[in-house]
């Protein structure tokens, strides 16, 4: 598999760089296929890259060696708060000077579903690397960051985009620490196909719930039951036999009842964590009224609170958005957005 990010450069070669840009897109968790781990790995997910959001920022020299800073928007008071956390972590893990500053322009919405942390974690990292004239391995930035250690897909989408398959992590679950994935390296990308450029999806966020995350996400690995080894061989099953030649061969009702059929599935087992199959149930039953329209391809992204839907096209992605926002017109909390696949990683721009 080859990294498709691009990476542009106006300076003077060996020139040390005034600035580093990097742009990195949202993903969707479609879920895990193996919580059993009787082959001896676990977890393994499936999801994708989406252009409906990104992060994107740059990092310039400074003049003060230990003035390490992080700025933008007051409105990402929060996401700067954590690219703070982020730019420490790789400044200390890498011995590098701390004569730098970080500004946000744009942000993936955080704890919605939509891969934010390890998006900002991974720009970070690869911002503050290039700007010291380093050249980290994604892998090994995610490790000096603590990313990906139970899903690979936010590291995937970053290097390459489009649909990746990752091949979860080494360990039974007993006593190796691969019972939450937090004590291993990062689970390895074995597949990536692009998304279809015509294909579209429907975004629905609930601006009033947030997802699962930090102590309360690990808390919920800790305590959930494996999946029974029928289960686990069956989604796995489902997703390699089903799921990816349908995306291969452009064959959209396939790929959306296989990937619904995994969401399912992760729903019911993570029910008692996130309050039932979703964690909004004012998305889910959007999702709902979706499945009595038709529509074949749905589900939660992640611990969510953020929905989607496969659609053929824009036309029929914007008809329903039209319908939904009529239907849900008086409830200010549900949005609804039509978006596209990302079949590219993340972008640098260096000057």
């Amino acid at each position: 598999m080859t990294n498709n990010n691009q990476q542009a450069s106006g300076g003077a070669e060996g020139a040390k760089p005034h600035r580093v840009s990097v742009t990195a897109p949202a993903r969707l968790h479609f879920g895990f296929l193996n919580l059993h781990g009787g082959l001896g790995r676990r977890f393994g997910s499936f999801g994708m890259a989406v252009d409906g959001f990104s992060t994107r920022l740059y990092a310039v020299p400074t003049t003060n060696a230990d003035n390490l800073r992080v700025e933008g928007p007051d409105h990402y008071r929060q996401t700067i708060k954590r690219a703070s956390s982020f730019a420490n972590t790789i400044t200390d893990g890498l011995d590098l000077e701390r004569a730098a500053a970080i500004t946000i322009e744009e942000a993936i919405p955080d704890h919605a579903g939509l891969g934010s942390g390890t998006q900002l974690g991974l720009a970070v990292a690869t911002a503050l690397t290039k700007l010291h004239g380093l050249d980290l391995g994604v892998d090994e930035m995610a490790r000096l960051l603590g990313r990906g250690a139970r899903s690979g897909i936010g590291i995937g989408v970053f290097e390459q985009g489009g649909v990746i398959l990752d091949g979860g992590v080494a360990g039974d679950g007993s006593d190796d620490g691969a019972d939450n994935g937090e004590n291993g390296p990062p689970s390895p990308a074995t597949s990536r196909l692009a998304f279809p450029d015509e294909w579209r999806l429907m975004l629905i966020l609930d601006l009033k719930s947030k997802g699962l995350h930090g102590g309360k996400e690990s808390a919920a690995f800790d305590v959930l039951p494996p999946y029974q080894p029928g289960q686990a061989a069956d989604l796995c099953r489902m997703i390699i036999m089903q799921a990816l030649p349908a995306l291969a061969e452009k064959n959209i009702s396939g790929f959306g009842r296989a990937v619904t059929a995994l969401q399912e599935a992760v729903g019911d087992h993570f029910a008692a964590a996130q309050g039932g199959r979703y964690s909004s149930p004012r998305v889910g039953e959007v999702l709902s009224w979706l499945a009595g329209q038709g529509v074949e391809g749905y589900g939660q992204s992640s611990w969510g609170p953020t929905g989607f839907a496969f659609f053929e096209g824009e036309a029929e992605a914007t008809r329903m958005i039209e319908a939904a926002g009529q239907k849900w017109k008086d409830d200010g909390g549900l949005q609804f957005m039509v978006c596209g696949g990302c079949n590219q990683g993340h972008l640098i721009k260096i000057l």
